[in-house]
């Protein structure tokens, strides 16, 4: 036995343990900064109602709760955002599978956003054959493709356009979500799918939301023994497929996380 055989795994492991220890304080780090966020918010509008040498009048009182009423809101979101996608990656919430038909789910999630896409004359439509099932947890499942809309509404300028394709390939279905929007730089595209990352714009701008609904879709495809693939085009929008097995012997065989 080498020296360099014992050493090589050793450098291996602590390469590992660095990675992953510098990943939990960037977490922390991060978390940290979402919370304190709208609680400040919170703090900062409930010390100016009791302050008495600031008057105000009842509508002004009235704006400074609601203020503070929908940061606290916000802040319920994310945590409840966060605990979501921490037990759906840890294996923690139970999926409750059955058999649905993909175009009735689509229908239902167009109609969904009907009112808002017809207000901002954003095109959204869907196109799945008839009898195309998956075994799959409904709940689940409508929550991702209903986070993968709410983004790509988002990321739509008024007038766009939003398409919800479902196809067959090989022994998987495939689910996609097309916006026409100004898409993803290049170099954001690997880092999409992680918690409370903000691609930023061509202008600059970071992204609207808290960061997580991306996150919680993948944590509930690979729950179902899936995977998540992010395409943009700067200019010309966005697609995030769905990758789902069809037979439960494929569940069974790729749910380790």
């Amino acid at each position: 036995l080498h020296l360099e055989d014992v050493v090589r795994p050793l450098h291996r492991r602590t390469a590992a343990l660095e990675t992953s220890d510098r990943l939990r304080r960037q977490l922390i780090n991060d978390v940290s900064h979402e919370l304190m966020t709208p609680l400040t918010a919170v703090l900062g509008h409930l010390e100016t109602l009791t302050m008495d040498e600031v008057p105000l009048d009842e509508s002004q009182r009235q704006q400074q709760v609601s203020v503070a009423q929908r940061e606290a809101q916000r802040l319920e979101r994310l945590i409840g955002d966060l605990l979501q996608a921490a037990r759906l990656e840890a294996g923690g919430l139970e999926l409750h599978r059955e058999t649905i038909r993909i175009r009735e789910l689509f229908d239902e999630l167009t109609a969904r956003h009907e009112h808002e896409c017809r207000k901002r004359q954003i095109s959204i439509r869907s196109s799945a054959a008839d009898d195309l099932e998956l075994f799959v947890d409904p709940f689940r499942i409508e929550q991702a493709l209903e986070n993968l809309i709410a983004n790509a509404l988002r990321h739509t300028p008024d007038g766009g356009s939003i398409s919800l394709t479902a196809i067959t390939r090989e022994s998987a279905v495939i689910l996609e979500v097309d916006d026409s929007g100004e898409g993803v730089p290049e170099a954001d595209l690997p880092f999409v799918f992680d918690r409370f990352y903000k691609a930023g714009s061509s202008k600059g701008v970071a992204s609207p939301g808290s960061g997580l609904g991306l996150t919680i879709v993948k944590a509930i495809v690979v729950r179902h023994g899936g995977k998540v693939m992010a395409a943009s085009e700067p200019g010309h929008g966005t697609r995030i497929s769905i990758e789902l097995p069809v037979t439960v012997g494929q569940i069974a065989a790729s749910t380790t996380i």
